[in-house]
């Protein structure tokens, strides 16, 4: 998703930020070195979207009144579903035709998983060998159960105690959140386990909200003081962001129980400066057009390029083949998918614009 295509407000380096994410993604399943961390991009994505779905529904609610979770609904329906039925067809289609009946059969089940948004509870509980072709799905069926309840929540939330509550709402839920996993840690859940559940993984997405709750909370703008030492910040956290993702394991403990929620502060204070610090040291680089131009196809970039690399795998491609054929391709068919697909349907939803 664009943020100005819902938020209101076009934020180029917001953009550039999903660029970074998707490339660290990008580089973590090619087996890029040094990125063995890269995964740590679907923690930036979280926030994000956090911060995006939450920031569009508070606007909603202030400019008209209420929030209409059909048109939301609608919105959302339009936006991510073209996409991912392009990709299971397609992909489906060349198994059939490529391959035996066993392995279309598996590949069959993995699109229903992923039409209906489950394949991160497919993951979780247990079955991660099941997941081949579209096994990084996952991400997309955290964020789209997230689309489901949260807009529901807030629409309470709002009516009964204003947009404050939703900042509360957010934190009390992003800590139960880290409070639980440490829990089932504890309790010697599996890496699976607490990396693909959403009760294990809401806490990226709530502190993206707490934080559209809060900045819509502050009208007035940072004072040179405040603005001063973001600028001191960001470019720590970009360095931060860029180290972690060289040197951390999904499946540590030190990871579930510290680390992600290191990377999502990151991410939130990245996010922070790119929408409210005008005197910004990371805007430019986040508004550099080729890291704008991949956040722009970052939703098609995802999901073609595992599907791709697993396709390749099945033909005994090596290492080197498999990232220079899916450096090549996966963005031409994002762009393919972003042009004929996706802006079509951005038109279409359009329709489905906030009004009560």
């Amino acid at each position: 998703m664009r943020p100005g295509l819902d938020a209101g407000t076009y934020v180029p380096a917001l953009d550039g930020l999903r660029g970074v994410a998707v490339l660290l993604v990008v580089l973590f399943h090619t087996l890029t070195p040094p990125f063995k961390s890269g995964f740590i991009g679907v923690e930036v994505f979280f926030v994000l979207s956090g911060y995006l779905i939450c920031d569009l529904l508070l606007r909603e609610q202030e400019r008209t009144g209420c929030i209409s979770l059909f048109r939301f609904y609608m919105r959302r329906f339009l936006r991510l579903m073209p996409a991912l039925w392009t990709l299971l067809i397609a992909v489906l289609a060349l198994i059939f035709w490529e391959f035996d009946k066993d392995v279309f059969s598996k590949a069959r089940s993995e699109a229903l998983w992923a039409l209906l948004y489950v394949s991160n509870w497919v993951r979780a509980l247990g079955h991660a060998e099941d997941m081949h072709f579209f096994a990084h799905t996952w991400s997309l069926g955290i964020e789209e159960q997230f689309y489901l309840l949260w807009p529901v929540a807030l629409y309470f939330c709002v009516v009964r105690g204003g947009a404050r509550r939703v900042l509360y709402m957010a934190l009390v839920l992003a800590c139960a959140c880290w409070l639980w996993r440490c829990a089932l840690l504890l309790q010697g859940a599996s890496a699976d386990r607490l990396y693909n559940g959403l009760d294990t993984r809401l806490d990226a997405l709530m502190w993206g909200c707490a934080l559209a709750a809060w900045v819509r909370g502050r009208s007035a703008p940072l004072t040179e003081r405040q603005q001063r030492v973001l600028c001191l910040l960001e470019p720590a956290a970009a360095a931060a962001l860029i180290l972690l993702g060289c040197c951390l394991d999904w499946r540590s403990a030190y990871f579930h129980s510290v680390a992600s929620t290191g990377v999502t502060w990151v991410a939130a204070l990245l996010v922070f400066g790119a929408v409210r610090n005008p005197r910004s040291l990371l805007r430019p680089l986040l508004c550099w057009r080729p890291l704008v131009f991949l956040g722009t196809i970052s939703y098609g970039l995802y999901l073609w390029h595992w599907s791709l690399e697993m396709l390749l795998l099945q033909q005994d491609v090596d290492i080197s083949q498999l990232r220079v054929f899916t450096w090549v391709l996966a963005p031409f068919l994002a762009w393919l998918s972003f042009v004929l697909v996706e802006r079509p349907f951005l038109r279409l939803k359009a329709r489905f614009a906030p009004e009560c």
